[in-house]
């Protein structure tokens, strides 16, 4: 949940004032649930929906930085969505930081 509230848009309400921000100054990610498409985790709740529901397509040079940490024989999780999400603020120059 952290991680949707932190890099999905649209939070803000309207009306709201422009030069106060939502958005963390960092995370710090236990666990977490990064994709929901069919690929990742596969919640069949979201249906079509899934990568709107999904940070793993919010991640770029816009997120804060970041230390994501998981078990690394976790079966729900997959450490490879995790490595996959990753690449994508690192890429972009975001501290991202993966401890498995």
């Amino acid at each position: 949940m952290a991680a949707y509230a932190a890099m999905v848009p649209g939070w803000d309400a309207p009306g709201e004032p422009a030069d106060v921000s939502a958005k963390p100054d960092a995370l710090v990610l236990f666990n977490p649930v990064l994709d929901n498409s069919p690929n990742g985790c596969g919640n069949p709740r979201f249906g079509r929906d899934d990568k709107r529901r999904s940070p793993l397509f919010f991640a770029s040079s816009d997120v804060s930085p970041m230390l994501i940490q998981s078990g690394a024989n976790d079966a729900f999780l997959h450490a490879a969505v995790l490595r996959k999400f990753q690449k994508r603020p690192q890429a972009d120059h975001v501290h991202c930081d993966l401890a498995t």
